[in-house]
């Protein structure tokens, strides 16, 4: 009997993807997280602003990475706070970075809070505007 056309695949399925084998050569793994990057990179919020920042994991080929799990992080919370879906919030002036990390690789984003200072401007007795 010929057993012409038979070749042995393996595949190994670990926390950080999929790893296939053809006969004794191992590939690349498989949407294992390479690369993190966060939009915006920068940003610039008045306090008690909200905002949400994006993120994008690609593996070593540059190829999104679909069904990552992400950690969001605060380098400073009294700062800025960041939720589980990125969204971002202004509690006071300063600056911080906001990172993503999945499968332990991160990317950040610096932000910086401001405030908006008001002014009172009056024409007369009877008449007072604000500034913003």
């Amino acid at each position: 009997m010929s057993r012409k056309g038979l070749i042995r695949l393996s595949l190994v399925v670990t926390a950080s993807g999929i790893v296939g084998a053809c006969g004794d050569s191992a590939s690349e793994p498989i949407g294992v997280v390479a690369a993190i990057d966060v939009t915006p990179a920068g940003a610039t919020l008045v306090l008690g602003q909200t905002e949400r920042f994006r993120v994008l994991a690609t593996d070593a080929q540059g190829s999104p990475v679909t069904g990552a799990t992400y950690t969001w992080t605060s380098s400073n919370a009294s700062v800025v706070t960041v939720d589980g879906l990125g969204v971002v919030t202004a509690i006071g002036e300063g600056s911080a970075s906001v990172t993503a990390t999945a499968g332990g690789v991160s990317g950040a984003a610096a932000v910086t809070v401001v405030a908006i200072t008001f002014a009172s401007v009056s024409s007369d007795d009877s008449q007072t505007c604000a500034l913003t």
